[in-house]
């Protein structure tokens, strides 16, 4: 039993992480590529948690050695737990693919959804996959409010763009707003991704206050299995760490 559970559990990671890197190569759509890793990941956790359980048993009945099983299995339950670290499961699995840490003014793009969605959208059969479009709000984030001018906030959104590696879409970008191709994994799961600022004019100190509200939007119509909010995340990472910039 060990042993069959040991290479079920080998098999299984060495499909998962061959699939991991190489179904993008073969410009899988965005929502299949997520939607089945999802499943990897959960029938992963399945398996790792029945191979744990048939430790337990096999530890007080007979007293073998099972080392190697709970590594595996452990293993395979990995994937999953790290995952949800992230981007809890129930926001993974919402009817979301535009992402905002603003819903009641909203950051808006130089062009329309139409557009943008038309431009890339491959439908490789996913009609049946797609969602009513509705903006939603980040589940943690919301406009964040700065001790500095939107200027200096603006040469600091550059720099964590330029660190990202996120090239700049630059008929959209003016003093108060940045849009930029955004990508979490693989180059080509790209998000339309809006970073805008504003001064914000309440109080004695508002010439140093700076309203920075974010946008994140895929090019489909279907869920974005939560890459939008990670994306959000992975910016507002990546601009905390160049908070140095700010400084006038």
């Amino acid at each position: 039993m060990q042993k069959n559970l040991i290479k079920i559990a080998l098999i299984f990671l060495i499909v998962w992480s061959c699939f991991l890197f190489l179904g993008p190569l073969f410009s899988l759509p965005k929502v299949l590529f997520f939607m089945i890793i999802n499943i990897f990941m959960a029938a992963g956790f399945v398996l790792g948690l029945i191979g744990l359980i048939i430790a337990l048993i096999i530890v007080i009945a007979r007293k073998d050695s099972v080392y190697l099983l709970v590594i595996m299995m452990s293993v395979a339950i990995t994937p999953l737990l790290i995952i949800h670290m992230f981007v809890p499961v129930d926001v993974r699995l919402q009817a979301t693919n535009d992402i905002s840490t603003n819903i009641v003014d909203s950051p808006t793009y130089y062009q329309s959804r139409d557009v943008r969605v038309a431009n890339y959208q491959v439908s490789w059969g996913t009609g049946w996959l797609e969602i009513p479009h509705n903006i939603k709000q980040h589940p943690a984030l919301a406009t964040t409010f700065l001790d500095a001018s939107c200027r200096v906030i603006s040469d600091r959104v550059l720099a964590t763009v330029a660190y990202l590696g996120w090239p700049i879409y630059h008929p959209a970008t003016t003093d108060t707003t940045i849009e930029v191709t955004a990508s979490y994994f693989h180059d080509h799961f790209n998000s339309d991704f809006l970073i805008r600022m504003v001064d914000n004019n309440v109080g004695s100190d508002a010439s140093k206050k700076c309203a920075l509200d974010l946008r994140s939007a895929s090019r489909h119509n279907s869920r974005d299995m939560g890459d939008n909010v990670l994306l959000i995340d992975r910016f507002m990472d990546a601009f905390e760490k160049n908070a140095s910039i700010t400084s006038d």
